[in-house]
């Protein structure tokens, strides 16, 4: 069926093998099943699927639509389903309300990917790594329905240059875990609800590394969360402000914390009151730094601050802080 290049499959209800019959879409259809000239998938009208098998549709180089909203009855999306489609620009794939998992690698590398329908996984309770990673045509994502998800693996969304404002707010009840690069290098992305992370027990590696057009972070009330993760915000060069509150129970910031965030003015860390292990960079290069703000935090890490520079104003009790620790160390009381 080498000339096929489009394909509707009308009141299909399931799929005869010699031994069996399926209700499933089998990892078969990947290739050689499906002709590899295919650019129009219609499957709407399967309505018995209960699941989309690893590598469904992965790798087609001409594939332009998909259309899958009539799968109301799939469960579950495996692994690299529409990945690495480099023509496909329009996946309409609402209505999956019985889906709960997405495997990894869904739609990763679609670079011409400018429409997508998540409108339907009200049921969806987990995302795996790399979901639409590297979608740099993608202009917005709609995540309404995802009110049940709890995890999100690593990747999500990274490499979406296109995207400049996420809304979150329909995880705000459910999320529980994040997975590192969460939405790594994100050029563009201006505005992000970081309310709905507060939930998290640790802010991962890679956090919104090199989102480079982010002017302001605001993190308040993640207190569940004890560790803040290597590379947090690295290479935000348009970060201006940092603000950090209620963070009790945080106890180890890592290795390059707002590393090389050059045009960083202001940062308030006052909600960092327990933290006693801090990895290296802190706040490193940050040329432009100017008043953090201190009151209230460990002395390891007041410690830390204390040795960013002279040019930097203190708030609070941040002039007694530089002196107290003016060495380096907690011991040190010299003035």
């Amino acid at each position: 069926c080498e000339g096929i290049q489009g394909l509707r499959l009308l009141a299909l209800r399931h799929i005869a093998t010699p031994t069996t019959t399926l209700s499933t879409l089998p990892e078969a259809w990947a290739a050689p099943m499906l002709p590899r000239t295919l650019v129009y998938l219609d499957l709407r009208d399967f309505t018995a699927c209960t699941a989309l098998d690893s590598d469904f549709l992965s790798g087609y180089p001409v594939l332009r639509l998909v259309e899958l909203s009539g799968l109301h009855r799939c469960e579950r999306i495996g692994d690299r389903v529409l990945a690495f489609c480099p023509e496909l620009k329009e996946a309409y794939i609402g209505g999956m309300t019985a889906c709960r998992s997405i495997g990894f690698s869904f739609l990763e590398q679609c670079v011409k990917l400018h429409t997508v329908d998540l409108s339907g996984f009200t049921a969806c309770t987990e995302i795996g790594n790399r979901m639409l990673y590297g979608c740099r045509s993608l202009p917005d994502v709609n995540l309404k329905a995802f009110t049940a998800c709890r995890t999100v693996g690593s990747s999500w969304l990274s490499g979406c240059e296109g995207i400049t404002a996420l809304a979150l707010e329909s995880l705000a009840t459910s999320l529980t875990s994040i997975d590192a690069s969460f939405l790594e290098n994100c050029h563009f992305l201006t505005t992000l609800d970081y309310a709905a992370l507060h939930r998290v027990p640790s802010i991962p590696d890679f956090f919104c590394y090199e989102c480079s057009s982010l002017t302001a972070v605001d993190l308040r009330d993640f207190r569940d969360c004890t560790r803040i993760g290597e590379d947090f915000l690295r290479s935000c060069y348009s970060l201006q402000k940092l603000t950090l509150h209620g963070f009790p129970r945080c106890t180890a910031i890592g290795d390059w914390f707002c590393y090389e965030c050059t045009e960083l003015a202001t940062v308030d860390v006052t909600g960092l009151t327990s933290c006693e292990r801090i990895g290296v960079g802190l706040l490193s290069h940050c040329a432009k730094l100017q008043s953090v703000l201190s009151e209230g935090v460990s002395d390891v890490l007041a410690s830390r601050l204390a040795a960013i520079g002279e040019d930097v104003e203190f708030g609070g009790r941040g002039e007694e802080r530089r002196d107290r620790f003016k060495c380096g160390t907690p011991e040190c009381v010299c003035a």
